[in-house]
């Protein structure tokens, strides 16, 4: 009954890594430059912003005017021509990262596919063989802990393609907030943001190739014919394989 539980399990997780690996593969760039995103959410904030930009670059030189201190003005204006510029370009530079990064995630990736193909093949009869026996209730913890892990790199890989939305969304009412002193960081914090998000699938790929590879070295294990022996070394390799999925999981 044991094994059949283990086998069971087993099955389930090299569904959910190849269905990990395909959401990598296919689902995991945003569409920052399609026409609902950009005509339908993007154009009316940066229409927004275009409004609040005009009306705080007046406000900002009238304040200077009375204030006497040309030396103002100029920065008002200054400050708001690249607000424009930078509400501009946002969707085009965001996109040419996103290609750039994805192209590099790509070529990292077609490494790690003989070790995922060898991987999905041997995961279930490792988790069958006597190794996983002389693991006893360490066998089924093991799984459960790699189920936790791989739903945790799905859900950040999924929050990151969210975010990436919302501060592409977001930037143009926050690079015209950054008109007013008081806000003047916030422009580049957005941009840090954004930049972070983009990167971080880079290290996720980085991560989850790594514990791939681990994992299938794990079933590589040669049987030595005792039970607590073979026990023993798969559940340290199984082990760092969980802990590369917990890590990608946690990435972003």
């Amino acid at each position: 009954m044991f094994d059949g539980i283990v086998t069971w399990m087993a099955r389930g997780l090299a569904v959910l890594i190849e269905w990990i690996w395909t959401t990598l593969d296919n689902a995991t760039t945003p569409r920052i430059t399609e026409p609902w995103f950009v005509t339908g959410l993007v154009k009316p904030i940066g229409l927004l912003a275009l409004a609040v930009t005009i009306a705080l670059m007046l406000a900002s030189a009238i304040q200077a005017a009375l204030a006497g201190r040309p030396e103002q003005i100029f920065d008002a204006f200054k400050q708001g021509a690249w607000t424009l510029v930078a509400t501009g370009l946002t969707i085009t530079v965001m996109d040419l990262l996103l290609g750039v990064v994805d192209q590099a995630s790509a070529g990292i990736w077609d490494q790690a596919r003989p070790d995922l193909q060898h991987l999905l093949e041997g995961v279930i009869s490792v988790m069958s063989t006597s190794a996983m026996s002389g693991m006893g209730f360490l066998a089924v913890l093991m799984m459960l802990l790699m189920y936790f892990a791989l739903i945790g790199v799905a859900v950040s890989l999924a929050m990151r393609n969210s975010l990436i939305y919302v501060t592409a969304a977001m930037a143009p009412a926050v690079l015209a907030s950054s008109l007013l002193p008081l806000f003047r960081e916030s422009s580049r914090k957005i941009i840090h943001l954004g930049v972070a998000l983009i990167i971080s699938k880079l290290a996720i790929v980085v991560t989850l190739t790594l514990a791939v590879k681990m994992m299938a070295n794990a079933t590589n294990i040669a049987a030595t014919g005792d039970q607590v022996q073979d026990g023993v070394g798969a559940l340290g390799l199984l082990f760092a394989g969980v802990t590369c999925f917990a890590v990608a999981s946690i990435t972003p």
